[in-house]
């Protein structure tokens, strides 16, 4: 058999394996956990659309519900543990497929049906992605750069502080320090080097381009026609049925004279027993459940239960402030934002400072307090970068400065020429 023909069948081979593979259950905990983050995205996207597709409080909850449903049977077949997945396969509720390499560790910082963002801490990852719609977007991020895609077969691997990745079918943008750069099938891009052809293969290589060919080999689904219902049959009326007939009162009977009662017993105190200590604060995973299932005032107690047991964790600082947010107690949810927003570790302030922002343009009406929001950090090189930038052109405009508003719509467009507020952007900029 020759070599090409012997590569021909290890690759169908490895297509079909890349196909089946099982996909491990998921706990019940990380079920939910999965379940409050699609929440809480939803209720994120609504409160950031434009003032003209501003829906009711109704509508978006209804929305939302859609989301958390689609998460729950959908991943429920996926690895228990996305923090640190190890080796094996995780199949997101998009459709995503992710493989991991041993001793790989991620995090899946965001994952709904706009938006999924990785990060890559240490350890390869394949990322089979699914052909995306308009306004979806898939990045995985490591601490040295950022790979974006439409549709790809792809592997990241970083190796103490050196990433690189690989790219098996589609095109990838890698952007790192404010550059951005294409590569394609065959190409590998290093941090700190740039694109080039590299004959090294990483741990993943044989699955990644198995994958590539499954996709390459998979037949476009053909819509099938929508069967005609059958008429229902008719129904014959039922019958009235007679009235049942009046009973005889029964007789009445003498009672005999009851006895008299006996004394009741002398009964010993009972002894004094300690009081039980106090049940233990509920944990993460529990108050995000509480959430999930929109339970937002059992939420907020018991995040602010955990919290006085232990202050210093943010994440019981963020679940009560969507859980205010679901109460619809919309000023003191964007303070407890604003407060995480100084508080939190670097990498959530940014989401904080948002989400306050976001509900006092959207709920408060406030297009000052979203601009002091927004001024609570750095925005720079963050995935939130691109809508921090223009909400902060769109309430300075509300807010009647119009020169600060032309500037933040400038920056907008130097960043974002192609970007979803464009066309905004491009009002706001003119003279």
């Amino acid at each position: 058999m020759s070599r090409d023909r012997l590569a021909d069948r290890t690759v169908d081979a490895l297509a079909t394996i890349a196909r089946q593979a099982p996909v491990p259950r998921i706990s019940d905990a990380r079920r939910d956990a999965q379940i409050a983050r699609a929440l809480a995205e939803a209720e994120e996207r609504a409160a950031t659309e434009p003032p003209r597709a501003r829906v009711p409080y109704v509508a978006w909850s209804i929305a939302a519900a859609a989301v958390i449903a689609l998460a729950f049977l959908t991943m429920r077949d996926a690895p228990a543990a996305p923090d640190d997945l190890g080796e094996g396969v995780l199949v997101l509720a998009t459709g995503d497929r992710v493989t991991t390499a041993p001793h790989a560790a991620l995090a899946l910082d965001e994952v709904s049906p706009d938006a999924r963002l990785i990060s890559v801490h240490a350890g390869e990852a394949l990322f089979d992605v699914r052909p995306l719609d308009p306004g979806e977007s898939f990045v995985v991020r490591t601490p040295e750069l950022e790979a974006a895609v439409r549709g790809t077969v792809f592997a990241v691997e970083r190796v103490g502080s050196r990433t690189v990745v690989r790219v098996y079918e589609g095109r990838v943008d890698v952007r790192e320090r404010g550059e951005t750069t294409s590569i394609t099938p065959g190409e590998t891009y290093r941090s700190g080097e740039g694109r080039a052809r590299d004959p090294e293969d990483g741990a993943l290589a044989a699955l990644g381009r198995a994958a590539a060919a499954a996709r390459a080999r998979e037949p476009a689904p053909v819509a099938q026609p929508t069967p005609i219902a059958e008429p229902a049959p008719i129904v014959e009326p039922t019958p009235i049925a007679e009235p049942a007939p009046i009973a005889e009162p029964a007789p009445i009977v003498a009672r005999a004279p009851s006895p008299e009662p006996e004394p009741a017993p002398i009964v010993e105190p009972a002894p004094i027993i300690d009081p039980a200590p106090p049940p233990p604060a509920p944990s993460l995973a529990e108050i995000q459940s509480l959430v999930a299932t929109r339970r937002f005032a059992e939420a907020l107690d018991a995040a602010r239960a955990a919290r006085a047991h232990e202050p210093t964790e943010w994440r019981f600082g963020m679940l009560e402030a969507q859980a205010l947010q679901g109460l619809g107690r919309a000023t003191e949810s964007a303070d407890a934002y604003d407060v995480l927003a100084r508080t939190a570790p670097a990498a959530q302030r940014a989401e904080a400072a948002f989400r306050a922002a976001t509900l006092r343009w959207r709920e408060l009406d406030d297009a000052r307090g979203a601009v002091t929001s927004l001024d609570t950090v750095d925005f720079a090189q963050s995935a939130l970068e691109e809508r921090a930038l223009g909400l902060r052109a769109r309430a300075l405009a509300a807010a009647g400065d119009r020169t600060a508003a032309r500037d933040a719509a400038r920056a907008y467009l130097a960043r974002y020429p192609e970007g979803g507020l464009a066309d905004v952007m491009n009002e706001l900029a003119s003279p």
